[in-house]
């Protein structure tokens, strides 16, 4: 992956954005008969620090999404797909009722139980699976997995996991009928996020919690989607606007995209951090902004999605492409004058899914 300074404009380029299929290479060199590895020193497996369900889980998700697209290996891309699901249904833990996260290179669960946050992540994907029609077992298998763990949420105080499951629901109710009753978890985890904006939100700083960390796109993208699924414009007006702001705080001087910085974070009433900048923000705002054209057909967020898009092709402060299409790998990450070399799962993940997420849009804009 080589420097390549860019002086394009954000909404240049368009064909490409639409058409690059990346390579599956670095995902399968990191993937072994257990599953996805967690961490990479450059473009290797580092087997040290072992595995997560997060990565898992996304890339389950990943999976379902290739499986949309007329051209490729399905039988290789179901290969993989059993892989991570095996992966996130042996974490589950009926003693306890959650999911466990990591896995040593031992292959010894390392905590009875995972976080809040990836036990949705954990029904994000198994909601995801339950819906790919591309795999009947595989489909059945996660479907059955989502109904016995979604009961748990109820008590999850985190509101990124009442996000995460807020997506597995909606692809879950799209799978058959609902066996699990959730379409009432919908409505209150969708209603939970509400109150939380109604409770912080100001005029100055409309958003539901005091600072902006991770995946922040995630919180009204689901609140955008659980909206419309639910016919409340209360939650779509909030989440479209929640989106927006993100927006404005998310363009730089040159118009690049620009996402909060994991140092430091942005707290309310603090200065925002602009340095290091994670790949996984830019798929945040990728797939919020796809949907929120997809439901209000608004060309601003088609462009806000090419935008946050770009900064894994070069359009970002060092000009650099973030994402090799040739490997399908990706950089941990942007530092301030250099990029993180390592090519770890979640970067490659966050990538790979933009990719996805793109192209399948294009395919159904054609479809039309």
């Amino acid at each position: 992956m080589q420097s390549n300074t860019t002086k394009n404009s954000p909404m240049e380029h368009t064909d490409a954005t639409f058409h690059v299929a990346p390579s599956l290479g670095h995902l399968k060199h990191m993937t072994d008969r257990v599953g996805l590895v967690q961490h990479a020193r450059l473009g290797e497996p580092f087997y040290d620090e072992g595995y997560s369900i997060d990565d898992n889980a996304r890339a389950l998700t990943l999976m379902c999404d290739l499986s949309q697209e007329e051209n490729g290996d399905h039988a290789d891309l179901a290969d993989l797909a059993s892989r991570y699901l095996v992966y996130v249904t042996d974490a589950w833990n009926p003693a306890s009722k959650r999911f466990r996260n990591f896995k040593s290179a031992e292959l010894q669960w390392l905590e009875e139980q995972g976080s809040e946050d990836c036990h949705g992540r954990a029904l994000h994907a198994l909601g995801h699976a339950a819906n790919c029609t591309a795999w009947n077992d595989i489909a059945a298998d996660a479907r059955s997995s989502f109904e016995e763990a979604l009961a748990s949420t109820a008590s999850f105080t985190s509101p990124r996991a009442w996000a995460f499951t807020l997506f597995g629901i909606d692809e879950y109710l799209q799978s058959g009928e609902d066996q699990c009753c959730a379409a009432q978890y919908r409505s209150l985890l969708a209603r939970r996020l509400l109150n939380l904006y109604q409770l912080i939100a100001t005029d100055d700083w409309p958003w539901l919690e005091e600072v902006l960390t991770y995946c922040n796109a995630k919180l009204p993208h689901a609140l955008l989607r659980s909206g419309y699924a639910m016919g409340r414009d209360d939650m779509i007006e909030t989440a479209l606007g929640m989106i927006t702001w993100l927006a404005e705080i998310h363009t730089g001087d040159t118009r690049n995209f620009v996402p909060i910085g994991s140092n430091g974070f942005y707290p309310k009433n603090g200065h925002r951090a602009v340095f290091d900048q994670q790949p996984i923000e830019a798929h945040a705002i990728v797939a919020s902004s796809l949907d929120a054209y997809r439901l209000t057909s608004d060309r601003f967020w088609f462009d806000e999605a090419i935008r946050a898009f770009q900064w894994f092709l070069g359009h970002n402060h060092l000009g650099i492409p973030v994402g090799n299409p040739e490997t399908g790998a990706c950089y941990d990450g942007l530092h301030q004058d250099r990029p993180n070399l390592n090519l770890g799962a979640e970067s490659t993940l966050a990538y790979l899914l933009s990719c996805a997420e793109m192209r399948n849009h294009a395919s159904a804009c054609r479809a039309r």
